[in-house]
């Protein structure tokens, strides 16, 4: 109650501050009212479902190079907390692994905020795959362990949720490092997630571009979009690539990253990328049966 007492004093202390709040809730709630009803993933077909942190549509549709079919998506939420539950909250998963790179999606998050863990296993590549030197989870880390379970776990569906193209930036523009930050969940999830950058605070300042973060940006998801072409041969089944939510670059100068509760489009317009070519792993489990029988069979009359 205290805080939220400073804060509105502090907003009748600065009118600009007022009148800047003003029109955020207006425009959301405008936005609310247009949004068409979101999408969940649960709700449409899929064997192995990967999910591009904060991977706008539109930047997807500009980079990807990967053969497949590619739809508007709206996503249950602006950010990951919100998508999270609304996706996944009372459902019963058990055929599902998610592998995660995102800290956020843990047992120990699940069971605090769902009060059950609703897949069949949670992967966390975040706990021992954090890359202290970037302050993020390398995608490499992710398809490593992807490689592993698909192979101890034929017969799972699978989420892979890669970190990218989500801040700090690690592609060939690379913003990590030299001012200090905040941290996000460091003592809670038990890695430092420390943003030495804050890139949207750098651009509300003005001490970066709207142009270069976004080439950052690009350049992240390009860098995470290679690994994500080395992971797929690998996999069965039916693979699509989507995202949590969006991201928002200043949009009308007053929305930046990915608030939640924020219907923007640039927050809720997701990829929905069905792969072109996949096997379909019911098939490829008949044809390896009947294939293990003729061997079978040709031993026999060999012998």
């Amino acid at each position: 109650m205290y805080h939220l007492l400073k804060k509105t004093k502090d907003y009748l202390l600065n009118p600009k501050s007022l009148l800047k709040l003003a029109k955020r809730k207006g425009l959301i709630s405008i936005y609310k009212l247009i949004t068409p009803p979101p999408d969940y993933v649960c709700e449409r077909q899929w064997d192995n479902l990967i999910i591009l942190d904060s991977c706008r549509f539109d930047a997807f549709a500009l980079v990807n190079r990967i053969p497949g079919r590619l739809t508007k998506m709206i996503s249950a939420g602006s950010s990951t907390w919100e998508w999270l539950p609304k996706n996944f909250l009372g459902r019963k998963l058990k055929d599902i692994i998610y592998i995660s790179a995102n800290p956020f999606i843990s047992r120990w998050y699940l069971r605090k905020t769902f009060g059950y863990i609703p897949f069949y296993k949670i992967v966390e590549v975040w706990r021992h795959g954090w890359n202290k030197k970037f302050g993020t989870v390398n995608p490499s880390s992710v398809n490593r362990i992807t490689l592993m379970l698909s192979k101890l776990h034929p017969n799972k569906r699978f989420i892979i949720h890669y970190l990218q193209p989500h801040q700090p930036y690690i592609g060939a523009i690379k913003l990590i490092d030299s001012i200090p930050g905040g941290s996000i969940g460091a003592k809670v999830f038990g890695v430092k997630w420390n943003y030495r950058k804050d890139a949207f605070q750098m651009l509300k300042e003005g001490k970066i571009s709207v142009d270069f973060l976004w080439k950052a940006y690009i350049s992240n998801l390009k860098y995470v979009l290679r690994y994500v072409e080395k992971l797929l041969p690998h996999l069965m089944g039916k693979i699509v690539i989507s995202s949590d939510h969006g991201e928002a670059f200043g949009t009308f100068n007053l929305f930046y990253g990915h608030p939640p509760n924020t219907p923007l489009p640039e927050l809720i317009e997701v990829p929905w990328f069905e792969v072109e070519t996949y096997h379909h792993k019911q098939l490829y489990a008949e044809a390896e049966k009947f294939y293990l029988s003729i061997d079978r069979l040709l031993t026999l009359r060999s012998s």
